[in-house]
């Protein structure tokens, strides 16, 4: 699953990141380790309800990751990611300087039934404590819905696949995939224009533009990633002004 919807995960986590700034949770305390709960809160994936539950650990990272692996395996979950840390993938490290990220963060996924796991770990510098993150996610919400079902101001074009709509509080990201094209650019500028938006190219390089895109009040900020097997499309509502 993570490798179908690599970029889902990718984009997911990074706005979550964005969005607790920091903040991680878990929903069993490991063991006899003591833990304080910080906070909770729920997020939609494709109408989907995800809920997240955030701790503080006192122990170090090393040892809430075995001991919170051991405990949900012992209730059935498979880490479908193994020992793969998602982490630097979802920072997009150099392989070179994936390695130096294990101590400080740690991104897991695990799968039972009808339900995935996320789990995020982040250590502190003393490495006496861990900040621990799950979000439990139904697989019902990685059911891509079609183009004109979307409720959002950009709509995905017809030939979108894998669309996800994900909100978070006042944060709501959509992103969908499409084929190669000769033109990716020009292919996203051509669906934001014929839905009425004016859009401002921000940033481009190795293959990643950012744009501001208006209509009227409403404002966005678009990712379009080009890939040699897919074109992948992220977009954020902003806050009205």
């Amino acid at each position: 699953m993570f490798n179908r919807y690599k970029w889902f995960w990718i984009t997911f986590c990074g706005w979550c990141f964005i969005a607790t700034v920091g903040a991680w949770a878990l929903i069993f305390s490991p063991f006899h380790i003591s833990t304080q709960k910080i906070s909770d809160f729920s997020n939609k994936i494709n109408g989907a309800t995800e809920v997240n539950q955030i701790l503080v650990c006192t122990s170090p990272l090393r040892e809430s990751l075995k001991a919170i692996t051991q405990q949900w395996q012992s209730e059935g979950w498979e880490c479908t990611t193994g020992t793969l840390n998602l982490a630097p993938v979802m920072l997009k490290l150099p392989k070179e300087n994936q390695s130096g990220m294990d101590s400080l963060a740690q991104l897991r996924l695990f799968q039972k039934g009808g339900f995935c796991r996320l789990l995020g770990l982040l250590g502190d510098f003393n490495d006496n404590q861990t900040y621990e993150w799950v979000a439990e996610i139904p697989q019902e919400a990685f059911k891509s819905p079609k183009p004109s079902e979307m409720d959002f101001p950009l709509k995905p074009p017809a030939l979108a696949s894998e669309i996800m709509d994900v909100k978070s509080g006042k944060i709501e990201i959509c992103g969908w995939s499409l084929r190669p094209s000769k033109n990716p650019p020009l292919q996203f500028t051509q669906t934001y224009a014929s839905q009425g938006f004016s859009g401002r190219l921000w940033s481009e390089q190795n293959g990643e533009s950012v744009y501001f895109l208006h209509r009227g009040i409403l404002r966005l900020l678009a990712v379009v990633e080009t890939g040699p097997k897919k074109i992948l499309i992220s977009v954020m509502k902003l806050d009205k002004v």
